[in-house]
């Protein structure tokens, strides 16, 4: 049986994966909404850049944060509902550090749902979705198939060989502002 191939594999389109995936848990959309937003990202990227680079090497950060907007005017527009969007870039520059940081934002007691986009680096450059996390793992949504990442793994200094660096800049947290 040949490989199967995945996303990823030849294309560098998790970002918009990631911002897309981050709205649909947040705003629990329909297929169609789904398609909708995903054209209107993929409009975007391809306003701003050369769109084939893009394919093939991914977004950045500003690109990314322009994505994140996007889905806040559309949440706003299409279901009514106040994304806010957090940046959770901290100078601490320590896995520890970043984990307290991540948990106090998804751990918050307020009955908003909330999911984080990181950037990662090192073993692959992508972006994912974190949607909990406990004391040993972040729990992902992902459009490479990744579940989770344990915390022995991550690092977010220097590069260290077989770890996923976490990007301190390429950290945000969004929720939805109850009215």
């Amino acid at each position: 049986m040949p490989k199967i191939l995945l996303q990823g594999d030849y294309d560098g389109l998790c970002g918009l994966y990631a911002a897309l995936n981050a709205a649909n848990a947040l705003l629990r959309m329909n297929e169609k909404d789904r398609e909708k937003l995903f054209k209107n990202m993929v409009y975007l990227v391809s306003k701003k850049e050369n769109f084939a680079d893009t394919i093939l090497n991914g977004i950045d950060a500003d690109q990314m944060e322009e994505l994140l907007e996007l889905i806040i005017s559309y949440s706003n527009e299409e279901y009514g509902r106040q994304l806010v969007k957090e940046s959770l870039s901290t100078d601490e520059n320590n896995a520890a550090g970043v984990w307290r940081n991540f948990s106090n934002f998804l751990n918050v007691d307020d009955e908003h749902s909330r999911i984080i986009v990181i950037g990662l680096e090192n073993r692959c450059d992508h972006w994912t979705c974190v949607r909990k996390i406990t004391g040993r793992s972040l729990h992902l949504i992902d459009s490479f198939g990744m579940m989770r990442i344990n915390k022995s793994a991550i690092t977010t200094g220097k590069k260290v060989r077989k770890h996923y660096r976490i990007v301190a800049d390429e950290v945000w947290g969004l929720y939805v502002k109850k009215l």
